[in-house]
């Protein structure tokens, strides 16, 4: 039995992970969906297909989804905003990408975080070796508060 993956989500395609991310994942016979609220121009036609949307649209991302084996949900806010905004776009918008995905069977889901979810560890506190992996969140403001929320929801801590 062959497990490939031909159609790829990428949500928050036009940002830097995605744009970084796209030419590594285009293999021979996958396609990758991009979805994000900027318009992406430099679309490869052979290989790519761009929906536009916003992840606090729910109905776009369900479309977005249709049809696709995996998604890699890079979308969102990245840097610090409102407690209004990053609730509404990190973590709402996060719940719509695996609401659409439990509805429709897709069972791979890879989701971007961040150091800010971790927040702040003296190295004293730290210690020498890299920090363990259930270690506390001390989330540093309200982008890494809903990181480590979408942690905390996609069964990572």
């Amino acid at each position: 039995m062959t497990d490939t993956v031909s159609r790829v989500l990428i949500t928050g395609a036009a940002g830097n992970m995605g744009a970084m991310l796209r030419p590594l994942l285009a293999t021979p016979g996958r396609t990758l969906r991009l979805f994000d609220i900027a318009e992406i121009t430099d679309i490869d036609s052979a290989t790519e297909e761009f929906v536009q949307g916003s992840v606090t649209d729910r109905a776009a991302v369900a479309a977005a989804v249709d049809g696709v084996d995996a998604i890699l949900h890079l979308g969102g806010l990245s840097t610090e905003d409102s407690w209004a905004n990053i609730l509404s776009v990190n973590v709402d918008g996060t719940q719509a990408v695996f609401e659409a995905a439990v509805a429709q069977g897709v069972s791979r889901i890879v989701v971007a975080s961040s150091n800010h979810a971790v927040g702040f560890w003296t190295h004293d506190e730290a210690g020498d070796s890299p920090l363990p992996g259930d270690a506390v969140p001390r989330p540093d403001g309200f982008y890494g508060w809903s990181k480590a929320a979408v942690e905390a929801s996609a069964g990572c801590t």
